[in-house]
């Protein structure tokens, strides 16, 4: 087959475009976007892939967390007319969607009243209803923005059950784990716990594998956290059972953090230095700015637990820079009055502890590590 691409590159590069928007054509007829949308990348079609985009390329990369950074989506945004037209609405939905993905929001609100348009004419396509909402809880997730994703996933919700045409399988479950993700790391985790269990019983009956494993995944990511061992033990039983079930599917980042912190509470710190160095962490649709700094923290605390002090402080004060997550930023403060108390300055850890007391993660914040 390698052999006959490069005669085909070499012979007949004319062809070669044309072959592959033809490749994009027949996915999309088939309904698999995320292979119509790469295709249409691959031929340097650009109206085309981002019409794909707008859709429901952009909700299925979302449901099954696709990464299209590979994809040069920064180069695709389309000129948005003014005119109020539905090819406007069209391209200003496409460069509102490329924007929540590579994080270029300068121009998102302008796009978003364009976008919107008249209710009448949105009507009439709800991919461009579905796009637009969801760019918006896209760049919220991002931003941890609980307000922004709780308003783009009501509407969103809604919408799965007014304008069914509009819907990618799986999306109303994808849109309540991401509530689920925001809410857990603004340390609201009564709240993120019950939400929980919705999408959970979503994914199972209405989602495609990747999201129910996904969930399995995040259950024991907030098990472990939460200092539920033989929770978290058997919500990484479920979701190895998907993997062996579904080979096609890729270990969850957030399977690898629950294991690497079960693993630290147990004081296996070989174990769990092995999983967080096969922790990666791509930039896909539905990314999570959570599991970063969760990660970062395990990093920090394998190496407090190792008598590491100064490389344990050095990763948590770089991280402050990067989150501004409460939960994250709890457990970061927590890390390091442990770090001070290890130098024999209690005073000062005491100091670093002093605004959780009576917070809604006092608990998180004073557990065992």
């Amino acid at each position: 087959r390698e052999i006959l691409r490069h005669s085909l590159h070499r012979r007949e590069a004319s062809m070669v475009p044309e072959l592959m928007r033809r490749a994009a054509a027949y996915f999309q007829r088939s309904g698999e976007s995320g292979k119509a949308l790469s295709w249409a990348a691959k031929a340097g079609d650009r109206p085309y892939a981002a019409s794909l985009l707008v859709q429901g390329g952009l909700a299925h990369a979302f449901v099954h967390g696709e990464d299209l950074s590979g994809l040069g989506l920064n180069r695709w945004r389309p000129p948005v007319p003014a005119d109020g037209s539905g090819q406007a609405r069209e391209s200003a939905t496409a460069s509102l969607a490329i924007a929540a993905v590579t994080g270029r929001t300068e121009s998102a609100a302008w796009e978003g009243q364009i976008a919107d348009g008249p209710l009448q004419t949105r009507a009439a396509n709800p991919h461009l209803i579905v796009t637009a909402d969801l760019a918006r809880l896209i760049m919220g997730l991002k931003a941890g923005n609980e307000k922004a994703v709780t308003a783009a996933a009501g509407r969103l919700l809604a919408q799965q059950a007014d304008v069914p045409e509009g819907s990618v399988p799986g999306l109303a479950a994808a849109v309540l784990l991401a509530q689920v993700s925001t809410l857990f790391w603004q340390g609201q985790i009564d709240e993120a716990s019950a939400l929980l269990v919705v999408a959970s019983a979503e994914a199972r009956q209405h989602a495609p594998p990747v999201v129910e494993l996904k969930a399995t995944a995040m259950n024991a990511l907030i098990d472990s956290l939460q200092s539920r061992p033989q929770h978290a033990l058997d919500a990484a039983r479920r979701a190895h059972a998907l993997l062996h079930k579904h080979g096609d599917l890729s270990v969850h980042p957030a399977l690898e953090l629950a294991t690497a912190t079960r693993l630290l509470m147990a004081a296996d710190l070989a174990g769990a230095a092995r999983t967080l160095q096969r922790t990666q962490i791509s930039d896909p649709v539905d990314g999570d700015p959570g599991l970063v700094a969760a990660r970062d923290i395990g990093q920090a605390t394998l190496l407090l637990a190792s008598g590491k002090v100064v490389e344990a402080q050095s990763i948590a004060h770089a991280m402050s820079a990067e989150t501004d997550l409460p939960l994250p930023r709890a457990l970061r403060e927590t890390l390091l009055a442990d770090a001070e108390t290890m130098l024999g300055r209690p005073n000062t850890a005491l100091d670093l502890l002093q605004g959780y007391h009576d917070s809604d993660i006092a608990v998180l914040a004073a557990l065992p590590r």
